[in-house]
């Protein structure tokens, strides 16, 4: 547990392989996420939101079958969000607010079958309302805000979509 200190510089080189939780928020670390966290086979929780990272989300994060935590939130990510979602994933919480992201979501967020918490809010992500997500059963908070997603929002072949949603924030996107 790094969080909320005043560490900067790249992301330190650390032994990530029986970590099961790594909490480094609030510092000021800037570079890409090391491809070393892709080493790890317990890792559960990964926190490493409000710092200065850059580049691409690494494909083995979404690959994963252990983390049930990613936030990555406030940082500088770019590119889009990794298409391939493990099936046997045990994701309850994905947060990438805050970032560069754009394009599409990718459909194999589908397979997250246990995830309760998505905020994808402040990107520049795009396309039509993500209304295969409703397969979730799980999910209580959806957060799309400030994006650029377009379109009718809905399925009306479904009565009730999305049975335990709770939270839904899709304001400041181009929908009608």
């Amino acid at each position: 547990d790094l969080h909320d200190n005043l560490l900067q510089g790249p992301f330190p080189t650390l032994s990530f392989l029986n970590m099961q939780y790594l909490f480094v928020s609030n510092n000021k670390f800037t570079g890409e996420i090391p491809s070393l966290i892709c080493n790890t086979s317990a890792l559960d929780v990964l926190d490493l939101s409000y710092n200065n990272l850059s580049g691409m989300i690494p494909k083995c994060l979404v690959h994963s079958n252990v983390l049930s935590v990613l936030d990555l939130r406030m940082n500088s990510l770019h590119g889009t969000i990794p298409t391939t979602f493990s099936t046997r994933n045990r994701f309850r919480n994905i947060n990438l607010n805050g970032n560069q992201l754009e394009g599409p979501l990718p459909r194999s967020l589908a397979n997250c079958r246990n995830l309760e918490v998505l905020d994808l809010g402040s990107n520049k992500i795009n396309g039509t309302f993500p209304y295969w997500l409703e397969g979730l059963l799980n999910l209580r908070v959806l957060v799309l805000r400030s994006n650029k997603f377009q379109g009718r929002i809905g399925n009306p072949r479904t009565k009730f979509p999305f049975p335990n949603l709770r939270i839904l924030d899709i304001s400041n996107n181009e929908f009608n």
